[in-house]
């Protein structure tokens, strides 16, 4: 058996609508610039849009409050519903690549997003997610050509170098994992899953105090993060401090109790405690929540 840190929370999706500006595509889907259609030159809002631009947006954001809260085929019906009326629409377009990428449709995810960003070419956070889909289809250098041009976008973009110091990381490229991570970490010192991605990097490269000290730092920002614990518990293990490790593990379960990876390092740590019994349970509980683990 070996123990096996799970990946991230920052590789999941983060549903963000870019604020439009000025010279960007309007929202509308009429192909014109905001300025010259919703927006008057002089940057007052118009006195009396076209009612399906209020519509639209009243119901875009209808649908992401859907998609925050895990409501995705209502998320997805008023998306398909706003792309009836404008098919052309970015956010549209990239938010239900977000709800295909949620639900493991990774090529209709990087469709979705591709076919935002022929439309709205300097949307960062499409560029960003679309790293996000290719790093899970295993298209490492593609992601970080994707996480590159939004930071090129936005240089700003926290969690764009969070992220690309993930796929650096599957890389194998670990100082520049952990370089990305602290780059974040300088934009965003609360970030609790930059400093969860930085320990997972610094476990890879052996230095564990530090990796420790990471998660650490995660979980003092973030106590129910269930793979900050779970990534503590497998460096605990690997200086091997069994006990640390189980409790670990045993408060990621807590958290997260179909969490297959954390039982099966759980059961890794009950058996460097000789709870042969206990061990087995534990991989029986891995395995019964992820047949194919």
């Amino acid at each position: 058996m070996g123990a096996e840190p799970s990946q991230p929370l920052s590789q999941k999706c983060a549903m963000t609508i870019k604020k439009t500006s000025r010279n960007d595509p309007c929202p509308c889907g009429s192909g014109k610039k905001y300025e010259q259609c919703c927006l008057q030159p002089g940057g007052g809002q118009s006195a009396s849009p076209a009612p399906a631009t209020g519509e639209i947006a009243n119901a875009l954001q209808t649908a992401v409050g859907h998609q925050q809260a895990g409501r995705l085929p209502q998320a997805e019906a008023i998306y398909r519903q706003i792309l009836q009326v404008t098919p052309n629409h970015p956010d549209a377009l990239h938010l239900l690549g977000l709800i295909a990428h949620q639900v493991g449709k990774h090529e209709i995810a990087v469709e979705l997003i591709n076919k935002a960003l022929v439309f709205m070419p300097d949307y960062a956070e499409a560029h960003n997610n679309l790293g996000i889909a290719l790093n899970d289809q295993g298209k490492l250098d593609e992601a970080v050509a994707c996480y590159r041009r939004a930071l090129r976008l936005k240089p700003d973009y926290a969690k764009a170098y969070s992220n690309m110091g993930n796929t650096l990381r599957g890389q194998g490229k670990l100082d520049e994992a952990a370089s990305s991570c602290r780059q974040a970490l300088a934009l965003r010192p609360d970030y609790a899953e930059a400093h969860n991605n930085l320990g997972i990097a610094l476990n890879d490269q052996g230095k564990l105090d530090e990796a420790v000290s990471s998660y650490r730092q995660a979980l003092a920002l973030k106590p129910e993060y269930a793979e900050a614990h779970n990534n503590l518990g497998v460096t605990l293990n690997a200086q091997g401090k069994l006990d640390e490790a189980v409790a670990s593990y045993r408060t990621a379960l807590a958290l997260k109790p179909e969490y297959a990876e954390a039982y099966n390092n759980l059961g890794v740590a009950l058996q460097g405690q000789r709870k042969l019994d206990e061990a087995a349970l534990s991989c029986c509980q891995a395995f019964a929540l992820k047949p194919d683990f």
